[in-house]
């Protein structure tokens, strides 16, 4: 914080340099150490240009480049913040899925072991038998089907292609018959 006297005491100590200086150019140019052309008293605008700004404007520059490194800063931890999230985020489903991917393998395991258990009490009693007896009742149908295929085959050959064979020859002869 500035306290009042501080601000008195800058400003009197600002205003003595100016006037000082004021009064070494004046002397100056009296004296012809300074001879005021073109080019010196753009020198002079010059330099007064980069005083005055320094002393009244420095702190509103200040300000703005202290609001400009906050609003960058601000900017950056957002982005930082919104990629935190994403990273988490990605890192919880991933987490989530190697969880569930590794019930699923106790799973698999728990129901091939359930069935093997199965299939060996099922081989050890009368049951066996009775899975033969079907494979064999199968095979018989499998059998059957198969005959009853060709038979049917042969009658849709016989219904389908004799007619046909018939026809042919019934008009080669009687093409002969015009012919000769």
């Amino acid at each position: 914080m500035v306290y009042p006297s501080t601000v008195a005491i800058t400003t009197t100590k600002m205003n003595f340099k100016l006037i000082s200086l004021s009064i070494a150019i004046l002397i100056a140019s009296f004296l012809e150490l300074i001879i005021f052309n073109e080019e010196v008293l753009l020198a002079l605008c010059f330099v007064s240009f980069v005083f005055f700004a320094y002393s009244y404007l420095n702190e509103t520059v200040a300000s703005i480049f202290s609001d400009r490194a906050s609003k960058f800063e601000a900017d950056i931890i957002t982005a930082f913040e919104a990629k935190y999230v994403s990273i988490t985020s990605y890192a919880n489903e991933l987490s989530l899925s190697k969880a569930l991917w590794s019930a699923l393998v106790m799973i698999e395991a728990f129901v091939i072991e359930y069935n093997t258990s199965v299939l060996n009490d099922m081989k050890t009693t009368n049951t066996l038998a009775i899975i033969t007896t079907i494979n064999t009742k199968f095979n018989e149908i499998l059998i059957n089907e198969r005959s009853s295929k060709s038979t049917s085959s042969i009658a849709s050959i016989q219904s389908a292609v004799y007619p046909l064979i018939f026809n042919v020859l019934t008009k080669t002869k009687f093409t002969t018959k015009l012919l000769g």
